[in-house]
C-alpha cells in the first residue's frame, strides 16, 4: 500500500509530457517517466529498442516482496535465460491490443555522409510506421513493437536505406502452472563509428550496422509447496551484426567485420520458497554451445552457481554467491576460463523503490567490484548510477539482455531493474564497435529532476575497453571513453514543449587516435489534435580526431507530423 502511494505521489508530481519525444532527450524518464502510448514518438530516427550491453554479472534486480511478511528481496540474475514469468491468477485481462500510427519526416543536411572530406548538402523525406501489439490474455501475454524507417534522399541515393526496428517478448502459458513458451527478439540499427550523443540519425548509410536478436525456450517451472520453485528449459538463441567491414587509418585489418551466432543452451534452476523465512537462495546450471563465424565458432560458456540472500532487515540484506564457468572463445588468442565463481556483498533499500547493490568477487578468471543503484529523493527526484566490469562482445552483450531489456507499455525498450531506458543503461556514446572479445568497465550516474513545468535531466559516462582475444582476421584496440549529457524539457503550453540537449565526448583509442564529439539539439513540439503531433528539429553534431585536418560537422532540421489511428 505504501508503495503504491508513492508511485501515486510520483505521477502527480511530474509534468505533463504530451508531445512526441526527441530521441536526444532519453535522459527525460529519468526525472518524468516515460511518455503515454499516444505519445510514441518518430523519436526523430533514434532506436529506442537498440540493446547493446548486458547487466552485471552478479545478480541485481528490482526489489519483490517474498519470503514472509516485512521481507523484501530482490530478483537473482537472469543472463542467458528467459525473464518470463506466469501472470498471477485472478488478474484482469485485457486482451489483444493493436495501436498503429504513421510518422512523416521532411529534412535536410549540409552533410549527408557525415564526413570530413565528401561534404554534399541534401534533402530526404522519411516514413517511419510504428505498429505496437500488446497481448494479454489467459494463455498469452508480451509486447511486440515494429518501428521499420525509410529514407529517400533527393540527390544522393547511394544514401536511401530501409532500417529494421522491433523489439517484443512474449509469453505462452501450454499447460496452466506447468508448461510454457517464451520468445524475445530485437532489431536496432546504430552508428559504427562514435554512436555520437544516441541521436543514431546522423550517420552515413556506409557507417551503420543493422543488429538482430532473437530467442524461443520452452520450459517447466513447477512450484514444490512453499519449500522451492524448480524451472528446466532450453533456449535456441540467434543473433547477428551486419554491416560493412570498418578499417582504421593505417591499419591493413578491420576493427569491424559481420558476424552471426546461433546458441543451443539447457538450464535448470532451483530457488527458495516462502518457507525459509529471511534466506532466499537460488542454484543454477546454464550451459551454452556456439555456432557461429569468428569468435564464436566452437564457443561455449558453462556456469553453475548458488545465490544467496539473507535479509537482516527490511532495509539490509547479505549477498553471497558461489560457483564455478568454463568459457570458451575462439580468438586470437583463445580466451578460456575454467575457474571458481564466488562473490559478497550487501544490498541497501532504504524504501521500496530504492536501492543500492555492492558486490566483489570473481567471475571470467578476475576479481572485481560491481555496483548497482537507483534512489528517489522526494517525488521529484531521481538518482542512479551503475559500475560493472565483465568479459564479453558487443553482439553476445546485446543476445544477453533479451532477458533483462522489457517493452513498457508505450513500446519502448527499458531495463527491467531500475526502469532507465535501456540505450542509456547498456549504449557506449561515442564509442566505435568492434568485433572482438574485451573486458569493459563501465560506470554510469545520472540525476534528474522535475517541477511543474520543467524537467532537466544530467547524465555521466565512463567506459574503459580492453581486448582479450581478438577475431581471426581482425585487429582491436583499447578505448577509454567519458561523455556528458544535460537535458532540459519546458512546457509552454499544455499543448506544446520545447526541448533542449547538449552532449559532449571525449575518447581516447590504442595508437593515439583521439577524438572529441559533441551534439547539440532543440525542437519545438505541438499536439495538433488528440491523435495528430508534429515537431521541427534543429541539430549539430561535431567530430575532431588527432591528426585530422578540421572537424567533419553536420547540421540538420527535421520537420515532422505523426498520426496516431
Amino acid at each position: 500500500m505504501a508503495d503504491r502511494r508513492r508511485r501515486r505521489r510520483w505521477r502527480a508530481a511530474r509534468p505533463r509530457c504530451r508531445l512526441p519525444l526527441i530521441g536526444g532527450l532519453l535522459l527525460l524518464p529519468l526525472a518524468v517517466g516515460p511518455a503515454r502510448a499516444q505519445d510514441r514518438a518518430p523519436l526523430l530516427g533514434f532506436d529506442p529498442l537498440a540493446l547493446p550491453g548486458p547487466t552485471a554479472p552478479f545478480g541485481t534486480g528490482r526489489l519483490t516482496q517474498g519470503a514472509g511478511p516485512g521481507v523484501w528481496i530482490d530478483r537473482f540474475d537472469t543472463v542467458g535465460l528467459p525473464a518470463g514469468a506466469p501472470p498471477p491468477p485472478g488478474a484482469p485481462r485485457g486482451g489483444w491490443t493493436l495501436t498503429p500510427s504513421l510518422g512523416v519526416q521532411l529534412g535536410a543536411t549540409d552533410n549527408v555522409r557525415n564526413s570530413r572530406t565528401n561534404r554534399q548538402a541534401d534533402g530526404y523525406v522519411r516514413l517511419n510506421p510504428d505498429l505496437a501489439l500488446a497481448a494479454d490474455t489467459e494463455r498469452v501475454t508480451g509486447r511486440l513493437v515494429y518501428r521499420p524507417l525509410a529514407t529517400y534522399n533527393f540527390n544522393t541515393p547511394d544514401q536511401n536505406r530501409v532500417d529494421h526496428v522491433f523489439n517484443g517478448q512474449g509469453l505462452v502459458t501450454l499447460v496452466p502452472d506447468l508448461l510454457f513458451f517464451d520468445a524475445r527478439g530485437s532489431g536496432d540499427v546504430r552508428s559504427l563509428f562514435s554512436d555520437t550523443g544516441l541521436t543514431n540519425d546522423s550517420s552515413g548509410r556506409q557507417q551503420r550496422i543493422q543488429g538482430t536478436r532473437y530467442e524461443f525456450s520452452p520450459y517447466l517451472q513447477q512450484r514444490i509447496g512453499g519449500f522451492a520453485t524448480a524451472r528446466i528449459g532450453y533456449v535456441f538463441r540467434g543473433a547477428a551484426d551486419s554491416g560493412r567491414s570498418a578499417t582504421r587509418p593505417g591499419d591493413s585489418l578491420p576493427f569491424f567485420s559481420g558476424q552471426s551466432f546461433t546458441a543451443n543452451e539447457g538450464y535448470g534452476i532451483l530457488s527458495s520458497g516462502e518457507n525459509w523465512g529471511p534466506l532466499a537462495w537460488e542454484a543454477r546450471t546454464v550451459n551454452t554451445g556456439f555456432d557461429g563465424s569468428g569468435v564464436y565458432n566452437g564457443a561455449y560458456r558453462q556456469i553453475h552457481t548458488l545465490q544467496m540472500r539473507y535479509a537482516v532487515t527490511r532495509e539490509i540484506a547479505l549477498l553471497g554467491e558461489g560457483g564455478w564457468q568454463d568459457q570458451r572463445f575462439n580468438g586470437t588468442p583463445p580466451f578460456v576460463v575454467h575457474d571458481a565463481i564466488w562473490s559478497t556483498g550487501v544490498r541497501l533499500s532504504p524504501d521500496p523503490d530504492s536501492f543500492l547493490i555492492i558486490r566483489y568477487g570473481r567471475r571470467d578468471g578476475y576479481d572485481s567490484f560491481n555496483g548497482n543503484g537507483n534512489l528517489y529523493v522526494g517525488s521529484r527526484t531521481r538518482v542512479f548510477a551503475t559500475y560493472t566490469d565483465q568479459i564479453g562482445t558487443n553482439l553476445l552483450q546485446a543476445s544477453d539482455l533479451l532477458t533483462t531489456v522489457v517493452v513498457d507499455e508505450q513500446g519502448n525498450a527499458v531495463d527491467s531493474t531500475t526502469g532507465i531506458p535501456a540505450p542509456i543503461a547498456y549504449r557506449t556514446p561515442f564509442g566505435s564497435t568492434q568485433s572482438s572479445v574485451f573486458r569493459t568497465k563501465r560506470a554510469t550516474a545520472g540525476i534528474g529532476q522535475s517541477w511543474s513545468r520543467d524537467t532537466i535531466s544530467l547524465l555521466y559516462f565512463n567506459e574503459r575497453r580492453e581486448p582479450v582475444s581478438i577475431t581471426p582476421g581482425n585487429t582491436a584496440f583499447s578505448t577509454r571513453t567519458n561523455s556528458f549529457g544535460l537535458s532540459w524539457t519546458h512546457e509552454l503550453t499544455p499543448d506544446i514543449d520545447l526541448r533542449a540537449l547538449a552532449r559532449l565526448g571525449f575518447t581516447e583509442q590504442q595508437g593515439g587516435r583521439n577524438s572529441t564529439n559533441y551534439v547539440l539539439e532543440a525542437a519545438l513540439s505541438q499536439r495538433i489534435t488528440p491523435t495528430l503531433s508534429g515537431f521541427v528539429l534543429l541539430r549539430r553534431t561535431s567530430l575532431q580526431e588527432d591528426g585530422s585536418q578540421g572537424q567533419t560537422d553536420q547540421n540538420s532540421i527535421i520537420l515532422s507530423l505523426r498520426q496516431v489511428f
